[in-house]
């Protein structure tokens, strides 16, 4: 339960004081995204972070996002991908929609051709047309 307590204070320090920073699609930041409930992605550090793909941008302060992840399951929902020179995965079952106050640090940006694949892979897995 301290997690959640500590994750908590985090939460309202960052809906507080913490700026918007400017994104764009392609990009992967470091985004806060704090404890969550059973199966739910979870950031991890004391900051509750971890990267995400900016799939698209809804306007200044909202945005669609690509949780990524080092650690890869046999299943469909694992997109490899290459970023900053490191093989992670694109964790395509907990795409979700983010303020962009949880932006932490932008560290890589992933390509045309690269970013078209997730996107379409996406797109595909989540209404697919069979």
């Amino acid at each position: 339960m301290q997690e959640y307590d500590d994750w908590n204070e985090l939460k309202q320090d960052i809906h507080l004081n913490q700026g918007r920073n400017s994104f764009g699609q392609q990009e992967v930041w470091w985004c806060n995204f704090g404890v969550n409930i059973g199966y739910e992605i979870y950031g991890k550090s004391k900051l509750f972070t971890r990267p995400v793909l900016i799939i698209k941008k809804y306007s200044n302060n909202f945005f669609l996002g690509l949780p990524m992840s080092t650690q890869y399951k046999n299943n469909k929902y694992y997109y490899p991908l290459e970023v900053d020179g490191r093989q992670v995965y694109g964790l395509v079952s907990q795409i979700r929609s983010f303020d962009s106050k949880r932006l932490l640090k932008r560290f890589a940006y992933v390509y045309d051709e690269e970013f078209s694949e997730v996107t379409k892979y996406i797109a595909d897995g989540i209404f697919p047309r069979d």
